[in-house]
């Protein structure tokens, strides 16, 4: 039953990516915003969510390209994640937040399509997780496992309030 529900969250973590990477694809704000006049969901969210729900999806194997597909996963999540975080933090554009693609919007953002920290982060602790969580072999890899989705609960209600 676990590994159902963990495959139905991977499937809707993917279709919403997909649904708001079409929406700025195709400049249709109701599949960007929650509601009309809120804050949209950047390109890159929507990317690493659909990256991320690709990994939830994936069977639960002892196959080798499986686990290292999982681990790629992860760390391309922790890469790129820690650009964003730093571009944020340095306030430097790298050249990865597709300001052309959030434009048409005119949501007010002064720096279109970067992403918010506290998503950034939760990323980066999702990417760790999911390189981590296949391979839990003793009980400070559980804990660890279990700090980091913590950590991203923490993160995201802060994103919430």
């Amino acid at each position: 039953m676990q590994k159902i529900i963990k495959t139905l969250i991977g499937l809707a973590l993917l279709t919403m990516g997909l649904v708001v990477l079409s929406g700025w694809l195709f400049h249709l704000p109701l599949m960007v915003q929650f509601k009309l006049g809120m804050v949209p969901m950047v390109f890159n969210t929507a990317l690493c969510f659909a990256v991320t729900g690709v990994a939830l999806a994936l069977p639960e194997s002892n196959q080798p390209w499986l686990l290292r597909l999982q681990t790629a996963i992860g760390l391309l999540l922790i890469v790129f994640c820690s650009f964003i975080f730093v571009s944020i933090v340095t306030d430097h554009n790298l050249g990865i937040d597709w300001p052309s693609l959030h434009i048409w919007i005119g949501d007010g953002n002064t720096r279109p399509g970067r992403m918010a920290p506290n998503t950034a982060l939760s990323f980066i602790a999702i990417g760790f997780a999911l390189m981590i969580i296949p391979r839990v072999a003793s009980r400070s890899q559980a804990r660890a496992a279990r700090l980091l989705t913590f950590v991203v609960l923490g993160l995201g209600t802060t994103g919430l309030v």
